[in-house]
Parts: C-alpha cells; sequence; structure tokens
C-alpha cells in the first residue's frame, strides 16, 4: 500500500439568487467584460442556456445563469488563496452589477479532498476505521451481514452555517490507472530494474496528483438568505474551519 498525501481536487464557490432575470438581456455583455477585465479567461460555448468562461492557465471554470453564479478551481493547493479571493470578487462584481442584484438565496463553497488509493477494496478498508462512521445494528450483526460499501453523510448546524459532509470511495474514470505501479523492494532489483522503478516512481508521482481510486471527503459549506454578503470574509473563515474541523477525517485515515 502507497502512502499518497491528501489533496485538494476541487473547489467550487457559488451565489444563488432568484431575481436574475436581467441575464436574459445582458449575457452577452457580462461574458464580453470578464474577458476584457478579467486575465485569462476565454468564453465558451454552453447550450443550456448559460454563460461559461474557463481560464486554462489558472485552471478555473465559471458560469452563471439567471439563478447563480459559480467558479470552480482544480487542483486548489497550486494557486494562493487570496489570489482565488481576489478573483471571486472581481468576476461577481461584474455579474452583480450587469444583472443588478441586491437579494441572495445561497452563498455556499465546497471542497472535495482525496486521499488515493489502489483499489475501491483499499478505499473501503480505510473508511472502515474512520471515526466519522456508521454503526451496524447488533441484529444484522448476528444474522452475518458484514457491511461492503459505506457512504456515510451527515449535515451539521453551527450558527447560521450548514455543513453537509460525506465520505466514500470513488472511482474517477478519467484518471490514471494504478495496475502497473512498481512495488518490489530496491535492493532486490537489477541495475535494468532499477531504471524500470524509477520511471515507475514518477508514475507514482502523478497518480499521486490524478488517481483512479479515492477516498473522498466532501464538504458543501452553506448560509441561506444572506442579508450581508463579503466574499473574502465568508471564504477565509470557511477554508479555516473546513482544514481545522473536518479535514481531519481523511488526513487520520
Amino acid at each position: 500500500m502507497v502512502n499518497f498525501k491528501v489533496l485538494l481536487d476541487l473547489f467550487t464557490f457559488e451565489i444563488r439568487f432568484s431575481y436574475g432575470h436581467l441575464f436574459w438581456d445582458r449575457c452577452g455583455q457580462t461574458v464580453l467584460d470578464i474577458e476584457t477585465q478579467c486575465d485569462g479567461w476565454f468564453n465558451v460555448q454552453d447550450p443550456k442556456y448559460t454563460g461559461r468562461l474557463e481560464n486554462p492557465e489558472k485552471e478555473m471554470d465559471l458560469m452563471f445563469s439567471n439563478r447563480n453564479f459559480s467558479l470552480s478551481v482544480k487542483k486548489f493547493e497550486k494557486l494562493e488563496t487570496d489570489l482565488i479571493i481576489e478573483e471571486v470578487q472581481k468576476i461577481w462584481k461584474i455579474i452583480r452589477a450587469n444583472f443588478g442584484l441586491e437579494e441572495y438565496d445561497r452563498i455556499g463553497c465546497r471542497f472535495h479532498y482525496l486521499k488515493p488509493t489502489e483499489s475501491l477494496d483499499e478505499s473501503e478498508i480505510l473508511i472502515k476505521r474512520s471515526d466519522f462512521n456508521v454503526r451496524i445494528p447488533d441484529p444484522l450483526k448476528n444474522k452475518n451481514y458484514n457491511s461492503k460499501i459505506r457512504q456515510i453523510i451527515t449535515i451539521f448546524e453551527k450558527e447560521d452555517m450548514e455543513y453537509r459532509v460525506e465520505l466514500k470511495g470513488i472511482t474517477r474514470s478519467y484518471a490514471l490507472d494504478p495496475s502497473g505501479l512498481y512495488k518490489d523492494r530496491p535492493h532486490t532489483l537489477s541495475k535494468h530494474q532499477k531504471e524500470y522503478r524509477i520511471q515507475k516512481m514518477k508514475q507514482i508521482k502523478e497518480y499521486s496528483a490524478n488517481p483512479m481510486y479515492a477516498v473522498m471527503l466532501d464538504v458543501d459549506c452553506a448560509k441561506y438568505n444572506p442579508e450581508q454578503l463579503s466574499i473574502e470574509k465568508y471564504l477565509k473563515k470557511q477554508i479555516d474551519v473546513v482544514r481545522k474541523d473536518f479535514f481531519p477525517i481523511l488526513e487520520k485515515l
């Protein structure tokens, strides 16, 4: 078993609203404003009646419609938190101005943490020993039932926030396949095999950033009907809360 590090694979920020009807009049102007005022953003055609842009250099995607605005970041830890917050604020300022928004239904951010594994079976073994777990009722135990797949979902409340937390094993079809990872001990290998092993170790490094199998910790942080909207304050607080309170669930596996 390779001891892969936990990574933040995807981060998403979202604002939902009910009165974004000006989207239908100003979608094109909003796309143009983002492309001309924010570096690195390019329009992407989307048939679902939404505005959509991508920033390939920063691995960011954004989408907006008459009901919501969302911005997602892949490989979050490659960028500084302040840079991401600055980008979100800059784009939201454009959307808010073009749509004339003053009331909001929900502000949220979501974190997808992954702990890479070499198989779904290994993922289940790790989840089984997690503090955040399910208990099998004694009557089922007595009838020889054993849990095979665990998918734990709990919604927590704290002050004016709601946290939906999920822990489960996943398979990512677009990721690297771990089946060829070379595992023999170095001192047992020939010179040629050691060269091969070096190449495989590079593959392990690539797999750790793009795993096919993993235990995923999904934390969705939401605040409903916010009276005031301070994106910087909200994001900094939630990033801190998730790292201190929920990230250890996965880190300790």
